[in-house]
């Protein structure tokens, strides 16, 4: 299918311009990167956000309401509009552990963070998925999914798109396209599946991917709330896969990477995290071959031996008090952001919210 996408951007990398199948459409936004409006010819949207960065409603002359709801971590526990309510609960791994949609449940059962089993209130089993963490990008490796009477077969991009499932036989029975961005832009088939863009969950009444941390709206092409790692790529908080999707993905909602096409993953003990290559963190940083490696003993030394932080990085403070305290520079401003990004405290507490995330806890990234 042939489509069209053109797409013009502020200096922050907010989205401004884009012209969508011949349509129009311009966005605004605050000093704090949060979406103020998204208009056509036909239809204005207005969003809201709380004090925390979470986008609060959006407001369509055609559409009406969409109210969401957050706890205290700001995670999404609700979402509403005038014909649909979902909820969401999550435990203390930061596990989304349920999803009600129109007071129909689905439980989930976790193998790390990659959900692989699905039932319903009653605790019977909707759907059994099989995952192979390291292929086709390595975010979440979906290779099949059974649901009781047949199984069905994923087969992905390397970005981790799925593209087509296919039956027992071997038979195509459902198809996939995408933009960019991961909106569906051709669809074949009629078998119920939520798992496409990315191999993450898409929630179909709201048009939200869940990607772990946080929720993708792809239609805006960004996140509805902050990144909770802070400034790990940029000042913009809410911009998706640094605006280049073809090129990067996000495998939690965290922080962008290469997946398996090349780039260096930080390394989890061994095993490393699929998908997050290390950041340029400047004159002292991460030589290659080599990743920097998370584990007990903390993050001094690259994977050549060579040290990760140079000596004024070590003298370097905190950057992410310095820049959201009274003072600091305003978040669409990125002077000052890339010395601050190079501090070692700052890596080293990055890393350690980046372990508990994924399920590493201890004492990482400390002496």
């Amino acid at each position: 299918m042939i489509y069209q996408r053109d797409y013009g951007y502020d200096p922050a990398g907010n989205r401004i311009q884009e012209n969508r199948d011949g349509i129009s459409i311009t966005c605004g936004y605050n000093e704090a990167n949060q979406i103020n409006y998204r208009n056509n010819a036909t239809e204005a949207i207005n969003y809201q956000h709380d004090d925390n960065g979470n986008l609060l409603s959006e407001t369509s002359n055609l559409n009406g309401a969409t109210t969401y709801g957050y706890d205290y971590e700001n995670r999404l526990i609700s979402v509403q509009d005038a014909f649909n309510l979902a909820q969401f609960t999550y435990n203390g791994a930061w596990q989304r552990t349920s999803v009600s949609e129109n007071a129909n449940v689905v439980r989930y059962i976790y193998d790390a963070m990659l959900p692989v089993v699905e039932r319903d209130s009653a605790g019977n089993t909707l759907a059994a998925y099989t995952r192979i963490p390291d292929i086709a990008g390595g975010i979440g490796g979906l290779v099949s999914r059974w649901n009781g009477t047949a199984t069905h077969y994923y087969h992905n991009l390397m970005l981790d798109n799925v593209t087509r499932i296919s039956d027992e036989s071997g038979s195509i029975v459902q198809a996939y396209d995408y933009d960019a961005f991961g909106n569906v832009t051709a669809q074949t088939g009629s078998l119920i599946n939520n798992y496409q863009f990315q191999d993450k969950e898409l929630l179909p009444d709201f048009g939200l991917v869940f990607y772990g941390a946080r929720y993708y709206k792809p239609i805006l092409g960004i996140f509805i709330n902050t990144d909770p790692l802070g400034m790990v790529d940029g000042p913009n908080l809410y911009r998706f896969c640094l605006g280049d999707p073809v090129n990067y993905l996000d495998p939690w909602g965290l922080m962008v990477g290469f997946g398996y096409m090349g780039g260096p993953a930080i390394g989890l003990g061994a095993g490393g995290i699929p998908g997050i290559p290390p950041p340029d963190i400047g004159g002292g940083g991460i030589s290659q071959p080599g990743a920097a490696q998370i584990n007990s003993g903390g993050c001094e030394k690259d994977g050549g031996g060579g040290s990760v932080f140079s000596k004024s990085q070590d003298k370097s403070p905190k950057p992410v008090k310095k820049l959201v305290n009274k003072g600091g520079p305003p978040l669409r401003d990125g002077k000052g952001w890339n010395h601050d990004y190079e501090s070692k405290n700052w890596w080293k507490d990055f890393l350690d919210k980046l372990a508990d995330f994924l399920g590493g806890g201890g004492d990482l990234g400390r002496r």
